[in-house]
């Protein structure tokens, strides 16, 4: 589920591949934080390399960007 895009979500981290963003994405979501991937889709196709849309994100409610950095962190995924 794509969030409003008007919401307050922040990019957080970059991972670089699917799997990794997948570990972010459920540790994040088993902590109670709404989360979603901009671009997995794009990213895993590797038609659009250098146009921006390569790029994973990981974005959390603002309110919740410093735990889930932490989070992040804990895992061993660094920035």
């Amino acid at each position: 589920m794509q969030p409003d895009p008007h919401s307050s979500f922040v990019d957080i981290f970059h991972p670089r591949t699917s799997y990794e963003a997948g570990i972010i994405r459920e540790t994040l979501k088993q902590e109670g934080i709404n989360v979603y991937i901009n671009n997995e889709n794009f990213a895993n196709t590797g038609m659009v390399i250098g146009t921006g849309m390569d790029t994973m994100k990981v974005m959390v409610p603002r309110t919740d960007a410093d735990k889930a950095r932490d989070l992040i962190e804990q895992l061993g995924f660094v920035k």
